[in-house]
């Protein structure tokens, strides 16, 4: 009588087995569709990019507010060219005017005025973080940029505030890391300009 090599599996072990790689496959299916949401997330803002955030909120004082500065203030530093909605262009070698304080100080007036009705709106803190770079508080520009930007990563302008508040904070720094560090992160926030923007050449 010739003996078959092949093993017999009873009926019951194949349904055992049959049924574990049934249930195996849910979970599986479970962490398809989890890698499927992290590629989506990842690839979503190229797919849809922020949208663009650009000039000052439509509001009598914010506009009131650049009326009173543009022309009128500078920054520190000498040889670093800046643009922002509420100053304007503000070029190398640039002097306050001799009623530049009072103009920042009405200024920042309207800007606080209008906080209930536009202060959610990134571009009011932008707005405002301009008014701290002019006025050397350079934290208080680095958090309010740093909010706009989270806000939206599309805005050139707060990139190019973001940078130049660094590189003016890197300008008092006494210890060389210090100095260093805030360079690097000037040039980083000026590199996330885009050339399509008209901050661009400033940055």
């Amino acid at each position: 009588m010739s003996h078959d090599p092949t093993p017999r599996v009873a009926p019951l072990a194949v349904a055992e087995i049959e049924r574990r790689l049934q249930w195996r496959a849910g979970p599986a299916l479970a962490f398809i569709g989890v890698m499927a949401l992290f590629l989506g997330a990842a690839l979503w803002p190229t797919l849809v990019p922020a949208p663009k955030l650009a000039g000052l909120p439509d509001d009598a004082d914010v506009l009131a507010a650049a009326e009173r500065l543009r022309g009128h203030v500078a920054l520190s530093a000498d040889e670093l060219r800046f643009e922002s909605s509420l100053t304007g262009p503000i070029d190398p070698g640039a002097r306050f005017t001799a009623d530049a304080e009072a103009r920042l100080s009405s200024a920042e007036r309207l800007l606080e005025r209008a906080r209930p009705r536009v202060g959610r709106d990134p571009r009011w803190g932008v707005a405002r973080a301009t008014i701290d770079l002019v006025r050397h508080r350079y934290p208080a520009a680095v958090a309010r940029y740093r909010a706009a930007l989270e806000h939206s990563t599309n805005y050139p302008e707060a990139r190019l505030g973001l940078g130049t508040a660094w590189a003016l904070e890197a300008e008092i720094q006494r210890h060389p890391l210090a100095r260093r560090r805030a360079r690097l992160r000037a040039a980083a926030q000026f590199a996330e300009v885009p050339e399509s923007a008209p901050e661009y050449g400033e940055a």
